[in-house]
């Protein structure tokens, strides 16, 4: 069984080789003094095609094959673009353009299709597509753990969290101990809180109409 030449097999890779001859050809006719400008210019275009049609296939990724599908294809609009150039300023006519056309046609047509056999058989798409839409930062993709996302997430009208007593530094038990109503009185000062005994301040309290008691008199001693 003969084995498969790789990319020497794509029918696109010798057409692209077809259009390279017929690029140099017209090339030798430019003036001199585009030897190295839109000469060196069209020829490196030109090249470029069959060369990343290869460098594609050899890689043997999908992904990669695609990219370099998408360089040929850029690499042959730069030719079609470069020889209408040299049309308008006088250096090529119509006719002499006729057969090149023809094969950026052809070359055109066999890319395209061989990026949509390879997008069908892999499951991909063609990097070089203008229309690709960048996929949304969703959850998974996040690197903001979800639990955190959702207890930050917010409602446009909704205000700042309040502080709890789960969130508060200060003790739960200290804080229901200190909490006051408006309308509250300071509490009194029992004998719990007070640094004075208990027994000191209650010898000492006395009513509001007491009076000091008179000293009693004391016994005289006998003359």
């Amino acid at each position: 069984m003969e084995q498969t030449r790789g990319y020497r097999d794509l029918i696109a890779w010798r057409r692209g080789l077809d259009l390279v001859e017929q690029v140099y050809l017209l090339a030798r006719h430019l003036p001199p003094e585009e030897r190295f400008e839109l000469s060196g210019q069209l020829r490196k275009a030109v090249v470029s095609v069959p060369a990343n049609i290869a460098e594609g296939q050899a890689r043997r990724g999908p992904s990669e094959f695609l990219y370099h599908l998408g360089i040929a294809r850029g690499s042959l609009a730069e030719v079609d673009t470069l020889l209408e150039v040299a049309l308008r300023v006088g250096y090529f006519c119509e006719p002499d353009l006729v057969p090149v056309q023809a094969l950026l046609v052809d070359v055109r047509r066999l890319l395209q299709r061989l990026i949509e056999g390879i997008e069908r058989w892999s499951g991909l798409k063609d990097p070089s597509l203008p229309n690709a839409e960048p996929r949304s930062l969703s959850a998974s993709h996040s690197p903001i753990p979800t639990a955190r996302l959702n207890s930050e997430r917010r409602t446009p009208n909704s205000g700042p969290r309040s502080l709890s007593a789960s969130h508060s530094p200060v003790p739960a038990a200290r804080l229901n101990s200190g909490r006051r109503t408006p309308n509250s009185e300071p509490r009194s000062l029992s004998a719990s809180h007070s640094p004075i005994p208990s027994a000191r301040l209650n010898s000492e309290r006395r009513t509001p109409d007491a009076e000091p008691a008179a000293d009693k008199p004391r016994d005289e001693p006998n003359p």
